[in-house]
């Protein structure tokens, strides 16, 4: 086992550094209330945790009056007083002590404008290599912008750092930008590992994160530099498989006596060849998520065609048939081919060095 193979942790804010259900709801609250609007609900307060404040008030406010009526509110009235409602996670600081720095340490957070002053009040500015809000790239939280943006900033790959979240929106954005995720007191999430308490990070660190244990599609994951060596291996084995069944089928036309009665006798063996063929690139198209669209538009026309054209021949070669030629086992052969074609560019990926441990 590889000491230390994790050489970033990254932290969610709300749910995860700190507990802020009696902040973002007062805070939400007393927005509803300058508007004359009811507090929050349940299903409000979830959204609201997740998203960003931005979209946490148009989600409250359809009217686009009343929208901007609580934005200038909001901007009119901080978070500060806020912040002391927050409370801090009690083995947030011991294990930032612990990590750096041997490890580097970040904030994912879709918070914006209001992050400085949660740093600076509890004391954690100098506990992190990096913060990285919602304001700070494109695209907020489900988008992986804001982890990719750490990923690039400590020059690291996805399996060398953890994501630690909360909720939905974070599953989605470590999935998006292949990071396995530490879920934190929601055993609903599909992760890499749950735990309850931040103390129990320590125990993850030596663990090495393997790519099937992390959440992500089954061949290509984030890294398109994954499909340039499955790809072809499938081709060439794909290839390869054809050319023996050529030859195997020009054995069989010399045995059948002439092309009429090979039409007719292999009629239902090649359509059946050809639907089959079809079947198994549209699961390649399934499994292989880096598969340019043109490349696999033309890999399932081909097989459309030559059905075409083997239909249309057998209504003028339609001659009884005299002998049965050896063509029946075609279709197991191919089907045999593609699986073991799949199967080879499969564990090409596995065995890539992009998928080693560090």
């Amino acid at each position: 086992m590889t000491p230390d193979p994790i050489k970033a942790v990254i932290f969610d804010c709300d749910g995860v550094m700190f507990d802020t259900t009696a902040a973002n709801s007062a805070y939400y609250n007393r927005i509803l209330k300058h508007l004359g609007r009811p507090q929050l609900t349940p299903e409000q307060f979830a959204y609201c945790h997740m998203h960003t404040v931005g979209n946490a008030l148009r989600y409250l406010f359809a009217d686009a009056g009343q929208l901007e009526a609580a934005l200038a509110f909001r901007r009119e009235m901080g978070y500060r007083d806020f912040i002391p409602m927050m409370t801090l996670e009690p083995h947030l600081k011991p294990l930032l002590r612990q990590l750096r720095p041997r490890i580097k340490t970040a904030v994912g957070t879709n918070r914006s404008d209001t992050m400085d002053a949660v740093m600076e009040v509890h004391g954690l500015t100098s506990g992190f290599d990096l913060v990285v809000t919602a304001s700070d790239v494109p695209a907020p939280k489900p988008a992986p912008d804001i982890l990719n943006r750490v990923l690039t900033t400590f020059q690291l790959n996805p399996a060398e750092t953890i994501y630690i979240g909360d909720s939905e929106v974070d599953e989605m954005a470590a999935d998006a930008a292949g990071i396995p995720l530490v879920a934190y007191r929601n055993r609903a999430l599909q992760a890499w590992r749950h735990i309850d308490s931040l103390d129990e990070i320590n125990g993850l660190l030596t663990l090495p994160v393997r790519p099937e244990t992390v959440s992500k599609p089954l061949l290509f994951g984030s890294d398109p530099q994954r499909f340039r060596y499955t790809w072809p291996v499938f081709c060439i084995f794909h290839r390869l498989g054809g050319f023996v069944e050529r030859s195997r089928s020009s054995r069989a036309y010399s045995e059948a006596g002439g092309v009429n009665q090979y039409v007719a006798a292999t009629r239902s063996n090649a359509i059946a060849e050809a639907e089959v063929h079809r079947t198994s690139i549209f699961i390649c198209r399934w499994q292989i998520e880096g598969l340019k669209k043109p490349i696999a538009d033309r890999c399932v026309k081909r097989p459309r065609a030559r059905r075409a054209r083997l239909e249309e021949r057998s209504v003028h070669h339609s001659a009884p048939q005299r002998r049965e030629p050896k063509h029946n086992a075609a279709v197991g052969r191919l089907t045999h081919r593609s699986l073991v074609a799949v199967a080879v560019g499969f564990a090409t990926v596995r065995t890539h060095p992009s998928n080693a441990v560090a």
